[in-house]
C-alpha cells in the first residue's frame, strides 16, 4: 500500500466485493435446546447418537465435543451436559426457520432414542 498522495482508494473494498461478504457481518439466529437425560444415560445415549449421526441429516460429522454436523449454511451441536442431567442441543443458520427446524428435528431424534 501506498502512504503517498492518494493512499485512500486503496483502504476501499471495491462495491461488488463487499456485497459478496456482507451477509457474514449478519449475526446467524442460535437457538438451544435442553432435553432431560438422567446422567447414567447419557453415555449409552450420546453412543446411540453417534452411531446413528445420518438420522440427524446432512452434514460433515465432527465429534469433538458430542456431535456437530456443519453444512454449508448451518449447523447443529448435540452434547452431554456436564453439569446437568440434559443433552444440550444448539443449531445456528441464516435463517430462522432453518434453525428452528434443526433443533426440532435433533430433539425429536434423540427424545425417540431415549424411549427405546
Amino acid at each position: 500500500m501506498s502512504l503517498g498522495r492518494n493512499p485512500l482508494p486503496e483502504l476501499c473494498i471495491p462495491r461488488p466485493v463487499l456485497h459478496q461478504w456482507l451477509h457474514l457481518l449478519t449475526w446467524p439466529d442460535k437457538k438451544q435446546l435442553k432435553v432431560p437425560c438422567p446422567n447414567e444415560v447419557k453415555a449409552a445415549l450420546m453412543k446411540k447418537v453417534l452411531d446413528h449421526a445420518d438420522l440427524f441429516g446432512p452434514g460433515e460429522p465432527n465429534i469433538t465435543d458430542g456431535l456437530r454436523l456443519e453444512s454449508s449454511d448451518s449447523w447443529t451441536l448435540i452434547r452431554p451436559s456436564g453439569t446437568e442431567p440434559i443433552i444440550r442441543i444448539s443449531a445456528e443458520s441464516l435463517a430462522e426457520a432453518k434453525t428452528q427446524e434443526l433443533l426440532e428435528k435433533a430433539g425429536n431424534v434423540v427424545a425417540g432414542m431415549m424411549s427405546k
